[in-house]
């Protein structure tokens, strides 16, 4: 089992970006990083979910999310970056969406992800992450560039109810 210091130290190693979420997926697998290790759950604030940044650098984020029962991120994409995220707890539905000829994002697909599964987030991917079940989730999240120039979209029924 590998410590968060030494997952740090890797991370700390790699100056170049990654551009596969298959790789980002080896190495969060091959750390097992115990959820003791990771600190503190972050709890929601200013956002429905917890989220809690673990390592920066130009090439690597390292994110912990929080999700409690009944919440979800915005619908989001990842900006020029691939993920990978592994399940630590609970149960998460990842919703993958497309987007319209008036750029309003629709469900394409939905699947659920148990601990121990790892997601993986393409570049251009949007996707929206979603607890519905009476327990927490945790989620560690890697992505590589560091996240920048991430989009948030709106569903047409939310623009709707901001115009009228």
């Amino acid at each position: 089992m590998v410590c968060f210091e030494t997952l740090e130290c890797t991370l700390r190693s790699s100056n170049q970006a990654v551009s596969s979420p298959r790789m980002l997926q080896q190495w969060i697998q091959d750390w097992k990083v115990p959820m003791e290790a990771l600190g503190e759950i972050p709890e929601p604030y200013e956002l429905p979910y917890g989220r809690k940044s673990l390592f920066h650098s130009d090439a690597m984020d390292v994110v912990l999310v929080h999700l409690p029962p009944g919440t979800q991120t915005w619908i989001h994409d990842h900006g020029r970056s691939v993920g990978c995220a592994v399940v630590l707890e609970g149960r998460l539905s990842n919703r993958i969406f497309t987007l319209d000829t008036y750029g309003f994002p629709q469900l394409q697909k939905e699947y659920s992800l148990a601990a121990g599964e790892c997601l993986l987030a393409p570049k251009r991917q949007i996707h929206q992450m979603h607890n519905a079940g009476p327990d927490r989730t945790v989620s560690l999240h890697i992505y590589s560039p560091a996240l920048k120039d991430t989009r948030k979209f709106r569903e047409y029924e939310d623009a709707l109810d901001f115009v009228i």
